[in-house]
């Protein structure tokens, strides 16, 4: 009995989950600055202010996704599709194996994200979407000069 009930729970996690139609989007890039964290900063001995960047932008990006807060409802605001396809044409294309370039392209992405989907949302809240995306870029701009300074 228990064995179902955790299958209902995960079923209605994962279908809670499908409903934001940006939030698949911020996991995809989000997964691949964690990818990115693994390949090029392994033996990084700040390795714990990349993860914590990358976490502070899922959270920050999910949350208001989500529309939690007031100011501020991206599922109510109008989508274009062919802007959302080039989006996804551009997340899926690929990428030379240029560390820089990669974190770059991220953040890129992260923008275009935040331009389809706060669009209408207030200044307050984009410009703190903003500061993420910026922090996260600094603080892996600034891992990758340390890690080529040391070898």
């Amino acid at each position: 009995m228990k064995f179902l009930k955790i299958i209902f729970v995960l079923a209605n996690f994962s279908a809670s989950q499908e409903e934001y139609v940006g939030l698949d989007r911020i996991n995809r890039i989000v997964s691949r600055y964690e990818g990115w964290i693994e390949r090029y900063a392994d033996d990084y001995k700040k390795k714990y202010r990349l993860e914590r960047a990358v976490n502070r932008t899922r959270r920050f990006f999910s949350w208001w996704i989500k529309g939690k807060k007031n100011g501020c409802d991206p599922q109510n605001s109008e989508l274009d599709r062919s802007e959302l396809e080039m989006m996804d044409e551009d997340m899926e294309r690929f990428l030379p194996d240029n560390a820089m370039l990669k974190v770059f392209t991220y953040q890129s992405q992260m923008e275009r994200v935040q331009n389809i989907f706060f669009k209408n949302c207030s200044e307050k809240i984009n410009e703190k979407l903003t500061d993420v995306v910026r922090r996260v870029t600094r603080d892996f701009t600034t891992a990758f000069g340390a890690m080529n300074n040391d070898q």
